[in-house]
């Protein structure tokens, strides 16, 4: 009964991954000159309800929980982690504003534990399948509430207010508008708070998918996955994310050139057919939007030079505190400090993982941080390298999805600072980590 408790907790985590619907508090580190930042605002999300009743359902099926804690601390892998986890502490100690640092060090805890269940619990390619079917199907809803807001141009409200989206519209201060032949329009959200969220959402829950097709699946469960690439597809265009709309289509031409060409004994015919089909899709996707924006891309528009100012920001922050840097949470007071004009539209995170994790915890906790992806890196290339065809696959999407998190982790900063990013991210380092075996 526990075991089966369990499973639907974490079900409905997955499924459930995408909604924001949550209660802010605001307390006064969670403001900058008067101004309430959401980045610093303590959140109670319905996916932290999920994940306490899974600890609780997980602690209460254990007889001996600390016995395994300690097991889990032994192990080689870990000992980053804690090493980690030390100098956080250390970091917090040291920042300006202990209460914020312990609260977001909670928050690392908490998705922490859901990398590890994720990695300890999924044991067979069915129990992986069923978390591709729950993220296409999130997928689907996603990209229908893209849909409507973008031919409204507005958010649709009604009961999708109770999935987390908020009200906005193309004239919404801070709303994400792109310039589309001279005329401004809205991007897409979802339930999202930010398109560009929405965008790597998509992209990876299409990956997973795309590449589950050669697994041997029913033929409603095909139909449910084909829903979710042909709506995620045109859900993932309305967000007008350049990089993620880009690694989407590279994505789907290398799979289709290794499927037609070299899945089998190479054929001409099967090259010529994945050739035809990849022009295609690069011919439709010059057609859309997202290939507008892209192409008009100039280095003097606002968000390239926002993104500018924040790097040299987070460079000059770094400079100060090389070593724990300025405390878990605290980038934001200290580039309201370090800005030298008040731009309420600076009030955000550096757009570099890596930058932010430098700033934030110390020149030392990104070494680790980038030693413990390089362990991740070669704990898949080593499963790759012994797995069955029935596996071998699973692994391939992870190594494709785990370069698309690095990528966009080049250029955005959600998947450390946002609650679905950093979910969609533990979800997919503890898919890394887990020993999936044939069913």
């Amino acid at each position: 009964m526990q075991a089966k408790l369990a499973s639907v907790f974490y079900s409905l985590l997955v499924l459930f991954l995408p909604t924001q619907l949550g209660k802010h508090f605001w307390p006064d580190f969670a403001s900058i000159q008067g101004l309430q930042v959401d980045y610093l605002s303590p959140t109670l999300y319905v996916t932290d309800l999920l994940i306490v009743a899974l600890i609780i359902v997980w602690i209460s099926r254990k007889k001996n929980v600390w016995g395994e804690v300690v097991s889990f601390i032994k192990k080689k892998s870990t000992k980053i982690y804690l090493c980690i986890i030390g100098v956080l502490f250390v970091g917090i100690f040291l920042s300006d504003q202990i209460v914020p640092g312990f609260y977001f060090f909670g928050k690392l805890l908490e998705f922490s534990f859901v990398a590890w269940y994720t990695a300890t619990h999924l044991q067979t390619a069915k129990q992986f399948l069923q978390i591709v079917l729950l993220l296409s199907i999130g997928a689907t809803i996603e990209s229908m509430l893209s849909l409507m807001q973008f031919l409204q141009q507005s958010s649709v409200n009604g009961l999708w207010y109770f999935l987390g989206e908020r009200n906005f519209n193309g004239s919404t201060p801070g709303i994400a508008n792109a310039s589309l032949n001279g005329a401004l329009v809205l991007r897409s959200y979802g339930t999202f708070p930010h398109p560009n969220v929405l965008a790597g959402y998509l992209l990876i829950s299409m990956t997973f998918v795309l590449f589950s097709f050669s697994q041997q699946i029913s033929r409603w469960i095909k139909v449910i996955f084909l829903l979710a690439l042909s709506l995620g597809t045109a859900g993932l265009l309305t967000s007008m994310s350049r990089i993620p709309v880009v690694l989407w289509m590279v994505t789907v031409i290398a799979f289709l050139l290794w499927r037609f060409s070299f899945a089998k004994k190479m054929k001409v015919r099967k090259i010529f057919m994945g050739s035809v089909v990849s022009l295609l899709i690069i011919a439709g996707f010059l057609m859309t939007p997202s290939a507008t924006r892209l192409f008009a891309t100039s280095f003097t528009e606002e968000s390239l030079l926002q993104r500018e100012v924040l790097t040299k920001h987070s460079f000059a922050i770094i400079g100060k505190h090389p070593l724990f840097g300025v405390g878990l949470g605290q980038f934001l007071p200290s580039l309201a400090v370090e800005q030298e004009t008040s731009v309420l539209l600076l009030y955000q995170p550096v757009h570099n993982i890596f930058l932010l994790i430098a700033a934030e915890t110390g020149i030392i906790v990104l070494i680790l941080f980038c030693f413990f992806l390089a362990k991740t890196f070669f704990q898949l290339k080593e499963k790759i390298a012994v797995a069955d065809s029935s596996i071998w696959l699973i692994n391939i999407s992870l190594m494709v999805i785990f370069y698309q998190i690095l990528m966009i982790g080049l250029f955005d900063h959600y998947f450390v600072t946002l609650q679905q990013g950093q979910l969609l991210f533990a979800l997919v380092i503890g898919l890394c980590w887990a020993r999936v075996k044939s069913n």
